[in-house]
């Protein structure tokens, strides 16, 4: 299930862009203000601490500290040649490392694993190197010098910024806004802050007395970044498109937080242990040729009695076992010795 489906996406997109809530880019500017005014409002900010928009989060990264994320997308293409879908899907974590002092501000390296399923071809799962926290703001830096603001929630306005993939340029300046029901999807559910963006260029336009006029190509994007208090990041949408006349082709990518935690740092990987030998078969098997024969006379040449016990016990048959039995005309005190092994390890409790 996808976190935002492209019509519900491009819906709310539509919504927010038409009431001002959302823009890709907002101008600024007003009417002229005496110098007093402008001394009187600067006095006012110094002496006025400013309330956070979005409170929640300060949130206590450290080392350690780890997002995981599941995602899926999904790949277009048409043309006149014929077209096709593709789909992927897997899961990431971003895990914070050492911590590292960028602009005065304490940032901590950035290690982005894959866990698993597919590798994220059609996107990058972030392109901070760096991520912080400051007075209600995620930070981050790309390149280990310069400092950006990934997530404002004191303000709720911001240039540019933007956790998972690639960063919006700092030229965009992006409000957030709380919408209920934001990320429906089998990897996380309910409100969260949205900012985000979206813009389409080329189409169809009819104009009276004219009819309709076409460019030779159409494009659309819808992104959304997802963000919850006292957690982060929980989300990313991107949906785009591109058509012309001789075809066309489209990208759609969900990102859901499925785990996370400030401290302890990511759970361990299970390790698989290999599989123990079934007791029954392992002590069947050793002792089948003393069952099968007739005094010092064997059934097997020790080679061949040596790959059947080899794969019933594993490392378990020692050099030599198949001599004593010989010599000793039974096998019981080499089955003993096994079951003991296996006792000892854990891999069975009682003798069978």
């Amino acid at each position: 299930m996808s976190l935002r489906t492209p019509v519900r996406a491009r819906g709310i997109a539509g919504a927010l862009l038409a009431s001002g809530l959302v823009a890709l880019a907002v101008g600024c500017g007003g009417g002229e203000q005496s110098a007093s005014a402008d001394a009187s409002a600067t006095t006012a900010k110094k002496n006025t601490a400013r309330p956070a928009k979005f409170p929640g989060f300060e949130l206590p990264l450290q080392p350690g500290t780890y997002w995981e994320f599941a995602w899926d997308s999904t790949t277009m293409s048409g043309g006149l040649g014929g077209g096709g879908t593709s789909t992927a899907t897997g899961r990431f974590r971003i895990v914070l490392g050492e911590a590292a002092e960028i602009e005065g501000k304490t940032l901590y390296a950035v290690d982005v694993e894959i866990v698993g399923g597919d590798d994220p071809e059609t996107f990058t799962p972030t392109a901070w190197q760096y991520i912080g926290i400051d007075e209600n703001r995620i930070l981050g830096s790309l390149d280990g010098t310069d400092v950006r603001v990934i997530f404002d929630a004191q303000r709720g306005k911001q240039p540019g910024g933007g956790f998972l993939e690639e960063p919006y340029d700092e030229d965009k300046l992006l409000e957030a806004y709380v919408v209920e029901g934001a990320i429906e999807s089998d990897y996380i559910t309910g409100d969260a802050l949205v900012l985000g963006a979206s813009a389409e260029v080329g189409g169809c336009e009819t104009f009276p007395d004219v009819g309709t006029i076409c460019s030779e190509t159409s494009e659309s994007f819808v992104r959304w970044d997802y963000f919850q208090p006292e957690i982060g990041p929980v989300g990313y949408f991107w949906s785009s498109s591109v058509a012309g006349a001789t075809g066309g082709a489209g990208l759609e990518i969900n990102i859901g937080l499925v785990d996370h935690a400030f401290e302890g740092g990511p759970p361990a990987e299970p390790v698989e242990e290999p599989a123990g030998p079934e007791v029954e078969e392992c002590v069947s098997r050793l002792m089948l040729p003393y069952l099968l024969g007739e005094g010092d006379e064997l059934p097997f040449s020790e080679q061949d009695w040596r790959i059947v016990a080899d794969r019933a016990c594993p490392e378990l048959v020692a050099e030599g076992d198949y001599v004593a039995m010989v010599e000793s005309g039974e096998a019981q005190p080499i089955v003993d010795r096994v079951v003991d092994e296996l006792l000892a390890n854990g891999e069975i409790e009682q003798r069978p």
